[in-house]
């Protein structure tokens, strides 16, 4: 008689069995936990405290009826199975506490997800004078996010705002704030930055319509006088001519304005020609009473002109020593523009027209290195009545 009963089950099959209704409950879990995040992402990403900054910049953006998901998920089993393992990533690193802030994204918002809803033959909505041919972006591979990165949650994470702000202040106020135009809308540095890496123009009639500037930029005489206004307010001018490289030229309080000028490729580009006043027939003879009559600043001929300068561009290799040579014959006081007095000292005045190495061979100046080893024999530096120079 056997002692086997229906009752007994080979353990073999009872592992099968658990193992089948495990994965069943799993499935069903990962089902259920996805239509619920379907139908209430935001409420489903808002329960983790680590995202209320994105949740309420979110909120006070221009995409807050679009769902996380239509954004955050991409197309297709590929997008469904990678949007599962940023799940599971993340609310492994939310229980074991060992997440990293500011919360970035590993992979960028794909255009795809973009053309969903937006076209890029569509005229742009944009106000203001601007000329956005967005079809010739997308036809040289600028991705959206290059441009619009700030549209759903303001940058945060990459101006560091999450790290100033605690997660516990953010709200409806703070969303707002961090989500102003201004903080939102493409800069025109990325805009300039790009054109100069991927050698765009980079004239301002490329993008603005509207090209008549400040009042001042109206007057007759602007092209002569606009050294005036730029000694004045270099900051102002610039804010707009300022885009020359790949980032933009920054102007402070002790910023060398001859220096700014050389670094500035908008201002060589007309500083590198010559100006229509020096076309004028008596221009030799007179331009330098203008100078010594307080017409023109001191430093305007050394914009173009200089014997010093060697780490910045050359904008042309006339120079004024090439006309009014350093020697100094006799009386040449009474023949120096402006006159030299008896007694007067070497100042850094001298080096507007004069090299240093001209100068410093024989005179000492503090602060200056005589180029040469010893000046000429005979020769007393500091006496400036003699006529040393023949």
């Amino acid at each position: 008689m056997s002692n086997y009963s229906s009752n007994d089950v080979p353990a073999g099959r009872n592992k099968k069995i658990l193992y089948f209704f495990g994965m069943l409950v799993i499935f069903l879990a990962i089902m259920v936990l996805f239509f619920d995040i379907e139908q209430n992402s935001p409420q489903f990403c808002s329960s983790c405290h680590t995202m209320r900054p994105e949740v309420y910049t979110w909120k006070a953006s221009s995409h807050d009826r679009v769902s996380c998901l239509d954004c955050h998920r991409g197309d297709g089993i590929g997008g469904q199975l990678r949007f599962a393992a940023d799940l599971a990533r993340m609310a492994e690193a939310t229980v074991l506490k060992n997440y990293v802030t500011p919360i970035r994204l590993f992979r960028s918002i794909d255009d795809e997800l973009c053309f969903r809803c937006h076209s890029y033959t569509r005229q742009a909505s944009v106000s203001g004078d601007l000329i956005i041919p967005h079809e010739d972006h997308t036809s040289s591979r600028v991705r959206c996010a290059s441009c619009h990165s700030a549209v759903a949650h303001g940058d945060i994470a990459r101006r560091k705002i999450t790290q100033k702000v605690r997660f516990e202040d953010w709200d409806k106020d703070e969303g707002l704030q961090q989500m102003a135009r201004e903080l939102v809308q493409p800069s025109m540095d990325t805009c300039m930055s790009c054109h100069y890496r991927r050698k765009i123009t980079t004239a301002c009639d490329a993008c603005h319509t509207d090209m008549t500037g400040p009042d001042n930029h109206l007057l007759t005489d602007f092209n002569v006088a606009h050294g005036s206004f730029a000694r004045e307010e270099l900051a102002d001018c610039n804010s707009c001519h300022g885009y020359v490289g790949v980032k933009k030229l920054e102007v402070k309080e002790n910023t060398d304005f001859i220096e700014y000028t050389r670094d500035n490729r908008f201002c060589l580009t007309c500083h590198r020609q010559k100006p229509d006043s020096h076309n004028v027939g008596n221009f030799t003879e007179f331009h330098g009473k203008a100078i010594t009559s307080g017409a023109k600043e001191k430093d305007g001929c050394l914009v173009c002109h200089d014997n010093n300068i060697a780490d910045l561009p050359q904008v042309t290799k006339l120079t004024c020593s090439e006309c009014h040579p350093s020697k100094h014959g006799k009386n040449w006081r009474n023949r120096h523009l402006p006159p030299v007095l008896p007694g007067q000292k070497v100042s850094y005045q001298c080096f507007m027209c004069h090299s240093t190495s001209a100068c410093l061979g024989c005179h000492n100046l503090p602060g200056y290195s005589n180029p040469f080893n010893s000046p000429p024999g005979g020769f007393d530096p500091n006496d400036l009545s003699n006529d040393f120079f023949m």
